[in-house]
């Protein structure tokens, strides 16, 4: 639990473990400046990480997601979902608690069902592309794909909601709810996580849960393309 000028009221045994810092020093003088170095020590992205938690905790600049993936490379490599909850004593914010969520066990079954679609996604990527005749673009990060969706505006996007860069699919999605020029395409969801709610809240046509057939995710890409009147590109992530 952070002020609202970066020091430290609270913190967890459990948040110690899980980043290596001593708890008694962590409470004591544990400032935001001596957290951002540990941080820049133990996770593969700070540059990433640093600006999401200045944003929610601080203030400083915009977070552009509700939360954010990244991998923790010491004291053991682990994958953590982060976000925050702003605390309001008499309607006023007084601090910000940052929630730390270990997902290292979903995040590699996730990656285990994705090596597993993808070793057999030419049984759906041929029939789009040779017998429907679609157009199908893989793509990999987050950026990579909004880049792919604005340049060749698909008739549909299959998103899965952790990408190759770390970064959350509900980036995509959001971004082209912002849009009026990309709010119409249909966004397929293909996750291992169960969020469905959020997904269709989102404005998502289908929501797949991994592992499943091909001819699953083929039945919801021509429903979501059908049911928008188009056919012709379709954007899919290189492992799904």
């Amino acid at each position: 639990m952070l002020s609202l000028n970066g020091g430290t009221i609270q913190v967890s045994s459990t948040f110690c473990e899980l980043l290596g810092c001593n708890r008694e020093q962590a409470v004591s003088d544990f400032d935001i400046d001596a957290f951002f170095a540990h941080l820049q020590s133990c996770t593969a992205e700070p540059n990433r990480l640093i600006p999401y938690i200045k944003a929610v905790a601080l203030g400083e600049g915009d977070a552009q997601e509700d939360s954010i993936v990244f991998e923790l490379t010491s004291p053991v490599k682990r994958y953590i979902q982060l976000y925050a909850e702003p605390l309001y004593r008499n309607q006023r914010k007084w601090s910000t608690l940052l929630v730390y969520r270990d997902i290292t066990k979903e995040y590699e079954i996730d990656q285990m069902k994705s090596e597993f679609v993808s070793t057999v996604s030419h049984e759906l990527r041929t029939p789009l592309a040779s017998v429907l005749g679609f157009a199908v673009y893989p793509f990999s990060t987050a950026q990579e794909t909004l880049d792919a969706i604005y340049r060749l505006r698909p008739d549909a996007v299959v998103l899965d909601l952790i990408l190759q860069d770390g970064e959350s699919g509900w980036k995509v999605i959001e971004a082209m709810q912002e849009n009026p020029e990309l709010k119409t395409i249909p966004i397929v969801i293909s996750s291992a996580f169960e969020e469905k709610k959020k997904a269709f809240d989102l404005g998502a046509k289908g929501y797949l849960l991994k592992p499943y057939h091909p001819d699953t995710l083929l039945k919801a890409i021509l429903l979501a393309v059908t049911s928008h009147e188009s056919a012709g590109q379709i954007l899919i992530p290189d492992q799904l």
